[in-house]
């Protein structure tokens, strides 16, 4: 919980530097910059909220445990951002370039964020699962404010087209971030099983000599799976040694991170 709130302080640091930066100097790109600032307060105050949470134990509505919360905290900073965007492209639109040059001042707190973020993307790497995303918009959001510094240094010695211009790059790069984002988030909120992880429960039911007959597995969170698995005994086998063949089924699929209910029927083979 501490790892949570120390990238939350972070974060909120920075977008309290660059948004005053922008309100200061009114630069297109520190606009956008500081948007995507308070976008992070937004996203990292619920992803601390449901990283807590994901991390209780499985009751009777969670029989599975409380791990897709962290789910729910992607798909937040999925749809913060992705309304932040869409204020970027319209601030860009209605207001279009400076007609005077940017005060440096705006780079002095570019700067100041950037530093700031450094630590928060640091922490949000150590976090699991749904702290990727968090991580890497909070990273983005140290490359924004490089290329926030050099759209404010040339957009106020050379032309105000360069800052202008900075918005732009900077939106284009949260909109790529947010599809980028979208897609590996997907096999999460989806019934998905990667190609191969059936074949490799089939394979170690076979080392144990059962036969799968059926398979229902989908992907839970980032290298975790969960679902169902009706396998096969010989009659001759006996239910003893039924239940610890499918007992040993269960723990060797769970050391490779997939946790299903294992159900045998018996057959007529010998």
């Amino acid at each position: 919980m501490r790892t949570e709130l120390a990238v939350f302080a972070l974060v909120l640091g920075g977008a309290v530097v660059k948004t005053t930066g922008f309100l200061l100097t009114a630069s297109r790109a520190l606009f956008v910059d500081a948007l995507t600032c308070l976008a992070s307060v937004v996203a990292t105050y619920f992803f601390a909220r449901y990283a807590s949470l994901s991390r209780k134990p499985p009751d009777r509505d969670h029989p599975y445990g409380h791990g897709r919360f962290l789910i729910w905290s992607a798909l937040v900073t999925l749809i913060t951002y992705s309304f932040v965007a869409g204020v970027a492209v319209a601030g860009l639109i209605y207001w279009g370039a400076s007609s005077e040059l940017i005060s440096t001042l705006a780079a002095y707190t570019a700067a100041a964020g950037m530093i700031l973020y450094s630590g928060a993307a640091y922490l949000a790497r150590r976090v699991e699962h749904a702290g990727s995303s968090l991580a890497y918009f909070s990273s983005s959001e140290i490359l924004e404010s490089i290329i926030t510094l050099i759209a404010v240094a040339l957009g106020s010695t050379v032309s105000p087209l360069y800052d202008f211009g900075g918005g732009i790059v900077l939106t284009a790069f949260l909109i790529y971030g947010l599809v980028r984002e979208a897609r590996e988030l997907a096999p999460y909120v989806v019934d998905y099983a990667p190609p191969g992880l059936v074949k490799e429960i089939e394979d170690v039911a076979k080392e144990l000599g059962l036969e799968v007959s059926e398979v229902r597995v989908r992907a839970f969170l980032k290298g975790r799976y969960r679902g169902e698995v009706v396998v096969k005994v010989p009659e001759r086998v006996g239910l003893e040694r039924a239940h610890e063949l499918t007992h040993k089924l269960v723990k060797e699929l769970e050391q490779r991170g997939i946790c299903v209910g294992v159900h045998y029927e018996p057959t007529g083979k010998e």
